[in-house]
């Protein structure tokens, strides 16, 4: 009897490199005209906030008169057109577009004022839709425990469980517009006056002029030893905006 040895043995070699592949330009600009609007005059801006002023109009329209709380189809069934409104990129297309061209430039003027005359056209048209969960949130409390254990309610169990939570708060709807025209008024525009002065700060950063929110965000990108650094020059430029911001 004979044996052979067999070996089944491959040699593997390795050779690591470091040679990665070179990137490409990489785009550091945001693409506003491809995402959103040719321009401040571009026609489907307008077409987009009657869309929604529509869209809002025909949903009051169609719920204010029907009695929805006491029926779970047609409950069902306004809340799934409320969602879809709600979840409709139309709606908040013109108010993000003017919102990040101001970003990018706090100086521009024309998007300052859509901001505000947009604002204020889709408030009024929101307003129109308050009398919906002014009306969930009327529902008595043993039924509040029915509808958010309903089968047919499954996908809306966390909005109303949410909606029900917050009820005890909400106020008439009359007061609900007060509300709402005086938080755009009020804190809205601190909000706008802070984030401007904060926009046309700068610092000077290793001989180099930065915009202060551009410089809040390079922080994490410094080394251990300058992090603190950076962060004491900005801490030394907001100082200098806090009372103004405060008041």
């Amino acid at each position: 009897m004979t044996s052979k040895n067999h070996n089944d043995k491959k040699n593997f070699n390795y050779t690591i490199t470091t040679n990665l592949p070179k990137l490409g330009t990489i785009k550091n600009e945001w693409d506003l005209k491809k995402q959103y609007y040719s321009s401040h005059t571009d026609p489907q801006i307008e077409a987009d906030v009657l869309a929604t002023e529509k869209a809002l109009k025909n949903f009051a329209k169609k719920w204010r008169s029907k009695k929805f709380t006491t029926d779970v189809r047609l409950l069902k069934q306004a809340l799934t057109e409320s969602e879809v409104m709600s979840g409709n990129p139309t709606f908040r297309r013109p108010m993000r577009y003017f919102s990040l061209v101001n970003a990018l430039n706090t100086a521009d003027s024309v998007a300052e004022k859509q901001i505000s005359l947009i604002g204020n056209r889709l408030r009024k048209a929101s307003d129109q839709v308050l009398f919906f969960t002014l009306e969930l949130g009327k529902i008595p409390k043993a039924e509040q425990k029915n509808l958010i254990s309903h089968p047919d309610l499954t996908h809306f169990r966390y909005y109303l469980e949410q909606l029900f939570a917050s009820a005890k708060y909400h106020l008439t709807e009359d007061q609900e517009k007060i509300i709402s025209l005086k938080s755009r008024q009020s804190y809205g525009r601190w909000v706008d006056m802070t984030d401007k002065i904060i926009s046309q700060r700068h610092i000077v950063w290793k001989s180099k002029k930065v915009a202060l929110p551009e410089a809040i965000e390079m922080v994490n990108l410094q080394t251990f030893a300058n992090k603190p650094k950076l962060w004491g020059i900005i801490v030394d430029q907001l100082e200098q905006i806090s009372e103004i911001a405060e008041h």
